[in-house]
């Protein structure tokens, strides 16, 4: 997979702006990139909700998607609270990028794989799987002298180097997720460091790992006739290791070291030992019989995967120098990711080391089977790529395919049996595996043994002769074969070779002029003793590719020549692959070549202007409309991009951005159809807009809070691409008449803002973005004379009674504990609030209102400046309603039909009830929703919990809820979460929805999330039981609460007393039945939830018995089971106060189907479950009322629950500290 190219081809703003944080709508009009696959169902995602922290420290959640990662939200630490980010999906998936990250990914000084979020979870960076974020600095040349990272004696506090090689330029760092923010604070704060040196951060990817027929296939034992086996040539294998005990590699080794941190070199995977003795294995275990190719070459192992089979890009380009550096002839890299583009510190680290050492890095293709899917490093220059073949000589179908996508470079440039391959097992034995991992050492072997037969050629002549000597193969594209199946015994007897080992002419750009060829020059070379005459042919493309002689004569120890001409036209655009051929007698010579000639393309130029007629910025996609790619183009000052010929749609928003003396605004624009053709000027004249109104008639005084409007295009339903900003004020679209299979969304939340600002005056004005962000919030009106202490001593400051303070520290020259200091002060001297630009850490000292961009300081500044200034300050600490709003138009723009007006009295009303059994939290809830076209979208909902709420939602739209617990505030662990199922609400009241009312425990909800669409917790299909039981549920049915990466505990079910299976995982398990099995069954599941920040429900257990029975072939049946539900008079805490009985009511509802409760037993423990006691439960219909003892203050009381209905379904659970007494 490679990822999209985001760099823009036009000027964007300057790093230097980079430690200026933007507004989210008042000044910042760059939102977010995005389209959505249109496979996405109306019930909107299939999997939990996770994360991934991107190294500026904004949280990603997403879900998967029928196995797409589809982007929910994204959250930010209070820091960074108002940064804008932006989002775009495309054929490789989909990537998050904040907006003071877009400067330095534009212009290649940070690594685009870091915001690609498809790429981190595929490769298990999410943060359920990963601790740290792992990062790779390449030393930049800089020749004003600055000192970048790679050479500053101090890194980021919170980073610490994992390796550090200086003859590469290379180093790797690691930054546990939490402190993400600080780091990249740091980083980009420092001007002697980051962003004004050269040097680029690149993720420190994760890589994973990619003969008794084979070995002979390949010729290898024909050269061991010819007394060739590889003898003193060495051979290190870069791997997960090796089996140091096992018999075929017991004396192959001659040195080995791991550089997986705190694992030894013993291979506990055994795909490196199967590569190793694959290689190099002496066949002791099996009598010879599984003996490698170079049996007698000297092995070293590097261990640079671990025992999972994967690794991280640092600790293989630090494996890659010391193999170099040991003297390595040849090194083997069955292993392999993601190839991106040009840049790679891998593929850099290879090329260099191959240039430096002469060292012959054989690497796998790699394993996704598709064209342009060639891994990294394997599109080095310099390494021969290995694709994989059958033993009779066929494609593997998982073998990766060129071209290097963004060249249309020559990979793989050879093949090798891969199929079925048996080597040495880890443990004892042999083992037989599939993979381009296997097929690239049977070419190292054969490189070691073409290496003895001659001892005095280095990397670049090795993978000469080996392609010379290849065996091309039938009906397979060069871009899968290569040369051909490689021959090791023509490589050793035939004595000539080829240079280039590939004549690789890349993509040719248009226009093309047949009377200027482009030409290669191709040297044969000939070390026997006799001339030799070679006949030349070309097998592929003889129009495009000619000779300027079909022969040549090579002396005796000498060489020749022959220039090679692509003679393209303008006719003859396409991709050309085939062989050029040189033959004479048994001697052949085989060079794989390629060529793309590129079709017609033109420059474009790119013009905007705002709706004043001024130059203004734009963002545009643009998608070819019969092939349905896409391509981003961020534009600025008088651009002009390259783009091929062709009809595209276009979608675009003009960018204006607040400077003081004008608003922000938004311009969405469209072209059904833009013909890219000499001369052709894409043109966005905002002077032609008209205003968008988003209005809400609503009984409080509330605002648009947090929203934005996305722009989409639905021309290929495979691929819908789209744009979305910030709601702005200043909305505005260009009328575009009808535009088929567009789609123009708003999405919304309103409510009373937890701060607002408004300085007093005829000529005053609200300030456009402030915040109030303390985990409590305060309730508070303030007003007075607003004064800059910014640059005051902390001893300095006098009575700030009537005053309102403001620190703007915009150059960022004061630390942490300046500020603090500085606050600290004010408290003293009775300032009743501050007023920041700057991020304060300890918000208990003041409360703190947050104003973030540098323009609403400057305005504050310059009226400080003129004239005495009074302000008006009011602190909300939770808003009493909540507007969920959200709307779209299809089929075109005009400011009429685009106007969103919404009306209390026609929403939908619900009123919320959020418990928090960990105290308080301030979190900013996704709200999710799906419209019409069946894609889901998220609207950020500020809540401080505990709390009540009336919320309101746009009828005739499904939404669901995700919420969250909060995080640590020192650590920014997240604690647990949950999500309702997706519902439609009409217009009108409807019954309260509460959150994290307990006590939490099992939970059978309505229905879960998972990779096969909505389906029960616990379902059968044919012969397989699948489990997946919420264990920290709460009482409402519809929720659905996700497990915590803490959570340990097992799943067991059993038939009669039998065990069928066992998971070690929390609720959640599948269970292979006996084949046509029915009756009854005992299903048990345990949870132990232990963590200083979690007091209740620490252990949990359940036990149903329900009767199963085999199903229709493919389809899903749940089976009846039992689902306790308790309603107890517990605080917004869930906990019960010293001295009083909890009553209220306990029920057991059926997941499937009715059959009355005949019995339901309550018992409460005051010792963690070591004794029990029945508690009062008497029958009143369908639930039972409950009355439970009082307890002591400081106590906590556990609960077990059995009820039995008439069919004889039971369930039995246990919840180990319940609630706790106050």
């Amino acid at each position: 997979m490679r990822l999209p190219v985001l760099r823009s081809t036009v000027a964007l703003a300057a790093a230097a702006a980079l430690a200026i944080p933007t507004a989210a709508w008042a000044a910042d009009p760059v939102g977010s990139l995005a389209s959505h696959s249109a496979t996405s169902t109306a019930s909107g995602q299939d999997g939990p909700i996770r994360s991934v922290t991107l190294i500026t420290g904004d949280r990603v959640l997403f879900t998967e998607n029928a196995g797409d990662v589809d982007v929910v939200s994204v959250t930010q630490p209070p820091q960074r609270r108002g940064i804008g980010w932006t989002r775009f999906w495309d054929d490789t998936g989909v990537s998050v990028l904040p907006s003071d990250a877009l400067p330095l990914v534009a212009a290649d000084r940070l690594d685009e794989r870091l915001f690609h979020i498809t790429s981190l979870v595929e490769q298990g960076l999410a943060d359920d799987e990963q601790e740290d974020l792992r990062l790779l600095v390449t030393d930049g040349a800089d020749d004003a002298g600055n000192v970048g990272i790679f050479d500053s004696p101090e890194l980021p506090e919170v980073a610490e180097i994992s390796h550090s090689l200086p003859d590469l330029g290379v180093q790797s760092l690691s930054v546990p997720r939490t402190d993400t923010p600080e780091f990249w604070a740091e980083l980009t704060a420092r001007p002697t460091t980051f962003t004004d040196s050269t040097d680029t951060l690149w993720l420190d990817g994760r890589v994973r790992s990619t003969l008794d027929t084979s070995v002979p296939l390949i010729g290898a034992p024909q050269a061991w006739e010819s007394g060739f086996t590889g003898a003193g040539v060495r051979v290190a294998v870069l791997d997960t290791g090796y089996d140091t005990a096992h018999p075929d590699l017991a004396d192959q080794v001659v040195e080995s070291e791991s550089f997986v941190a705190d694992l030894p070199v013993q291979d506990g995977n055994g795909h490196g030992t199967h590569v190793a003795s694959t290689i190099a294995g002496s066949g002791a275990a099996s009598d010879g019989r599984y003996q490698g190719v170079a049996p007698d070459a000297e092995l070293l192992i590097g261990k640079v995967l671990d025992d999972s089979g994967g690794g991280f890009e640092s600790d293989i380009i630090a494996g890659m120098e010391w193999a170099a550096g040991s003297g390595a002839d040849v090194v083997n890299m069955s292993l392999g990711g993601p190839a991106f583009g040009e840049g790679d510190p891998m593929v850099l680290a290879l090329d260099d080391l191959s240039e430096t050492h002469g060292t012959l890095f054989v690497t796998a293709a790699g394993n996704s089977g598709a064209r342009e899917s060639v891994g990294s490093p394997a599109v080095a220059d310099s390494a021969l790529a290995v694709g994989s073949t059958t033993k009779e000589d066929g494609l593997s179908e998982f073998s990766s395919q060129g071209p290097r996508p963004w060249d249309f470079g020559l990979k793989p440039e050879i093949s090798a049996p891969g199929t079925g391959i048996t080597a040495a097992a880890a443990g004892a034995g042999y083992v037989s595996m599939d993979g381009t991992s296997m097929a690239a050492p049977h070419v190292a072997g054969a490189a070691a043994i073409v290496a003895q037969a001659y001892p005095e050629a280095d990397g670049d002549e090795l993978k000469s002769l080996l392609l010379a000597s290849a065996q091309p193969l039938a009906d397979i594209s060069v871009h899968a074969q290569g040369a051909g199946r490689v021959d090791v015994a023509r490589a050793v007897d035939q004595r000539l070779r080829a240079e280039p080992a590939v004549l690789g002419f890349g993509r040719l750009a248009w226009p093309h002029d047949p009377a200027k060829p482009t030409t290669r020059t191709m040297t044969y070379h000939n070390s026997t003793e006799q001339p030799i005459e070679l006949a030349l042919t070309i097998d592929g493309p003889a129009k495009v590719v000619v000779l300027d002689s079909d022969t040549v004569e090579v002396p005796a120890q000498g060489s020749a020549e022959v220039e090679v001409q692509v003679g393209a036209s303008n006719e003859a655009v396409g991709e050309y692959t085939g062989h050029l051929v040189a033959e004479a007698g048994e001697h052949r010579l085989v060079t794989p070549l390629s060529v793309h000639v590129a079709p017609e393309a033109h420059d474009v130029a790119i013009e905007a202007t705002d709706s004043a007629g001024n130059p203004s910025e734009a963002l545009f996609i643009l998608q070819d409309r019969e092939s349905g790619a896409a391509r981003m183009i961020f534009a600025s000052e008088e651009p002009q991009v390259r783009v091929d010929a062709g009809d595209y749609r276009v979608i675009a928003f003009g960018l204006r951005y607040a400077d003081g003396e004008v608003e922000a605004e938004h311009t969405a624009f469209v072209l059904d159809s833009f013909t890219v053709e000499e001369g052709a000027t894409l043109r966005l004249s905002g002077q032609d807009s008209e205003r968008v109104e988003i209005d809400l008639d609503a009984t409080d005084e509330v605002r648009q809070d947090l929203a934005t409007v996305i722009l989409e295009s639905t021309l290929h339903p495979e691929l819908a691409v789209g744009i979305q900003v910030d709601a702005l004020p200043n909305n505005l679209v260009i009328p575009s008449g009808p535009v088929p299979n567009l789609e123009y969304h708003y999405s919304g939340f309103w409510g009373v803002p937890w701060a607002s600002a408004t300085v007093l005056g005829d000529d005053g004005f609200e300030v456009g973005w402030a915040l109030e962000q303390s985990i409590e919030g305060h309730d508070l009106s303030a007003e007075g004379t607003l004064i800059d202490v910014t640059r005051t001593a902390p001893e300095d400051i006098g009575d700030m009674t009537g005053m309102i303070p403001l620190i703007a520290d915009t150059d960022g020259s004061l630390d942490e504990v300046q500020l603090l200091a500085l606050v600290e002060s004010l408290e003293r001297q009775g300032a009743e609030l501050v007023l920041s630009f700057n991020y304060i850490e300890d918000m208990s000292i003041l409360p703190v209102v947050q104003v973030y961009h540098p323009v609403d300081v400057q305005r504050l500044l310059s009226r400080i400046e003129t004239r005495p200034t009074d302000i008006a300050v009011t602190l909300t600490p939770q808003s009493p309603t909540g507007f969920h709003l959200a709307d779209s138009v299809f089929g075109g723009l005009d400011a009429e039909t685009t106007d969103w007006r919404f009306d209390q009295e026609e929403l939908a009303e619900v009123e919320s009830v959020h418990n928090h059994p960990l105290g308080v939290a301030r979190e900013w809830t996704p709200v999710l929703y799906n419209v019409e076209g069946g894609i889901s979208l998220a609207v950020e909902s500020p809540r401080r919990l505990p709390h009540r709420r009336t919320d309101y939602y746009s009828p005739d739209v499904e939404w669901s809820t995700y919420t969250s617990l909060g995080h640590d505030e020192t650590t920014f662990e997240p604690y647990p979460d949950l999500q309702t199922s997706f519902v439609g609400l009409p217009a009108g009241p409807h019954p309260a929805h509460t959150f994290w009312v307990g006590p939490l425990g099992p939970s059978l909800p309505q229905s879960r999330f998972s990779p096969e669409g909505t389906v029960p917790p616990v379902f059968r299909r044919d012969d397989v039981l699948t489990v997946d039981v919420p264990m920290f549920g709460d009482s409402n049915a519809h929720n659905i609460a996700f497990p915590h990466q803490i959570d340990t505990g097992n799943t067991v079910l059993r038939q009669d007393d039998t065990e069928i299976g066992r998971s070690e995982s929390a609720g959640s398990g599948s269970f292979q039945l006996p084949a046509g099995s029915d009756g009854w069954f005992e299903l048990s599941a345990t949870g132990t939830r232990s963590a200083e920040w979690w007091p209740i429900s620490t252990e949990v257990q359940a036990e149903w018995r329900f009767q199963s029975g085999s199903t229709e072939e493919g389809t899903i049946a749940a089976p009846r089971l039992l689902d306790i539900r308790y309603d107890l008079d517990l605080d917004e805490t869930n906990s019960a106060s010293a001295g009083a009985a909890v009553t209220g009511s306990v029920t057991a509802a059926a997941t499937e189907g009715e059959s009355p409760l005949i019995e339901l037993v309550l018992s409460y423990s005051l010792d963690d479950g070591v004794t029990w006691q029945e508690a009062s439960a008497k029958q009143d219909g369908d639930i039972w009322t409950v009355e439970i003892p009082a307890a002591d203050e400081g106590s906590f009381v556990s609960l077990r629950t059995t009820a039995e209905d008439e069919s004889e379904h039971s369930v039995t659970e246990e919840i180990i500290r319940a609630y706790q007494v106050k």
